[in-house]
């Protein structure tokens, strides 16, 4: 097949603004990369994610850590070659120095490498070594890798998938050996170079298979006739930004990061409880944005049928068809219908919660994130450590988190107002909902066409019910009631006078 190494024709020098000292060097088969043709958000997300893997990682000689990226895209519909050496180039200049200060400012260095493996050898795509000049009397430097690995197709025996992962690491450390990577380390002031033979961490990027990335399609067949189901795959429109910093801080280090690093405790399951209207499907859509993750929706109506026998059957190929799938995160909106066992008044809804109760004690299945405005309906079974992991309950918002939504919405509607009104909305929005808040921004500027006034927020405030004491009942009843719940509760119930 001819030896690949070859087509690292360019070696371009990469400094960066963040450090003077710092100097990189990348090896390319691309002479120049515009961003319009080598953008690809999950591939710069890659980039990203290293700099947490490594604060992470202790600087251990035996094994990598191992994480599995699957690409919404084929082969052909991205440029691999192009997208590679954009993100090594990105990775040289605003990431590589910042792990480098952190880690030891003289004597180490940092790779990263892109590997195409969808043949038999692999051929190594971009790289690049980012280093700090040496100052003073500096002896050896060793550089550690990153290595990420294209492939159409994890192998399924653990010995073809090791020999995946070392063919392509004994070949990112051949290149890492060559005349100009050496050249350029003794250039830097060093006497002698080490190169790690074994990587920090490997990034396994899976390009996606026909469906991937789509909705779940399953055709049921009864007798001679058959029908399909379909469960379309979202976008998630909203980000955790839209959210409190304790909220945002206390989720990223609960849910987000575990699940970004891999780590096999990551949880799998999370609950939102809290009531109607303060938000919950919108963090559920923010929570899988901020992994990466499409959003698919799954509600009794799709799969419920009048025929005997017909809705376990379809849940069950659903839940089946989707298992495996890292690259959705499941939501079951408002999912007081999955009442507990002892209530079901048929036989149809006890199997419906059997089946969802083995879905959710797989280990290995997408993270199912579950709503619901009454928590106390819902099988006690499902709720478990193990299946559901983490709950976060949701009380209406106080003052601060209606500050933050009334500004998030204003900026939406593309309507500019002074701190006055800001704190008149703040007032007036008292034990609203968050939707109830929307909804006071919209009448008001509906009545002022298009502008927002105090008389304006007054008018659209009078419209609304809102029954003071019900609402700090109700969060009374929530307290109560998520008091029960087994496992890891994290609660943002406002006390009365924070409202």
């Amino acid at each position: 097949m001819g030896d690949k190494t070859n087509s690292l024709s360019k070696a371009v020098e990469v400094r960066s603004p963040l450090s003077r000292s710092y100097r990189g060097i990348m090896l390319t088969s691309r002479g120049r990369v515009s961003l319009h043709d080598a953008w690809y958000t999950p591939i710069n997300r890659l980039v990203d994610h290293i700099s947490m893997v490594v604060a992470d990682t202790e600087f251990r000689e035996d094994t990598p850590r191992i994480f599995r990226i699957p690409l919404s895209q084929g082969r052909g519909d991205i440029d691999i070659r192009g997208s590679s050496s954009y993100a090594v180039a990105r990775f040289l200049s605003s990431i590589a120095p910042l792990i480098i200060k952190e880690v030891m400012d003289e004597g180490f260095g940092i790779a990263l490498a892109f590997v195409d493996y969808s043949s038999e050898e692999p051929e190594v795509l971009s790289l690049g070594v980012g280093a700090n000049r040496c100052s003073y009397e500096c002896g050896r430097i060793d550089v550690k890798s990153i290595i990420a690995i294209y492939t159409p197709k994890i192998p399924e025996k653990p010995e073809e998938r090791r020999k995946m992962l070392r063919s392509s690491a004994n070949k990112v450390h051949e290149i890492l050996n060559m005349a100009e990577i050496a050249s350029f380390l003794t250039g830097l002031g060093y006497l002698e170079y080490r190169v790690s033979r074994i990587p920090l961490a490997i990034y396994i990027l899976r390009m996606a298979e026909k469906g991937e990335g789509e909705g779940v399609e399953v055709v049921i067949r009864e007798g001679v006739e058959s029908f399909v189901v379909k469960l379309p795959a979202r976008n998630p429109e909203w980000s955790l930004s839209m959210f409190p910093e304790k909220l945002v801080s206390d989720l990223e280090t609960i849910v987000v990061k575990p699940i970004k690093l891999g780590y096999s405790f990551a949880p799998k399951g999370v609950i939102l409880m809290g009531p109607p209207g303060v938000g919950k499907s919108v963090l559920a859509e923010a929570i899988a944005e901020s992994l990466g993750k499409k959003v698919v929706d799954l509600k009794p109506s799709v799969y419920r049928s009048m025929w005997y026998g017909m809705t376990e059957k379809i849940l069950d190929r659903i839940l089946k068809s989707i298992v495996k799938r890292t690259d959705i995160a499941l939501v079951i909106d408002d999912a007081e219908f999955l009442v507990s066992r002892t209530m079901a008044v048929h036989e149809v809804h006890i199997s419906e919660i059997s089946l969802l109760l083995n879905f959710l004690q797989r280990p290995k299945r997408p993270l199912t994130i579950l709503t619901s405005n009454s928590p106390s309906l819902i099988d006690p079974a499902l709720l478990r450590p193990g299946r559901i992991d983490v709950a976060i309950v949701m009380g209406y918002p106080d003052r601060e988190t209606r500050r933050l939504i009334a500004e998030n919405l204003l900026r939406k509607y593309g309507v500019k107002v002074g701190e006055d009104i800001i704190e008149n909305l703040v007032q007036a929005s008292k034990w609203m909902s968050n939707a109830e808040i929307d909804a006071l921004i919209r009448m008001a500027l509906s009545k002022g066409d298009g502008k927002i006034t105090r008389e304006t927020i007054e008018w659209a405030r009078k419209r609304f019910r809102v029954d003071h004491s019900v609402r700090a009942s109700e969060h009374q009843f929530l307290r109560w009631s998520t008091s029960n719940i087994p496992g890891l509760v994290v609660s943002y119930i406002p006390q009365d006078h924070e409202i």
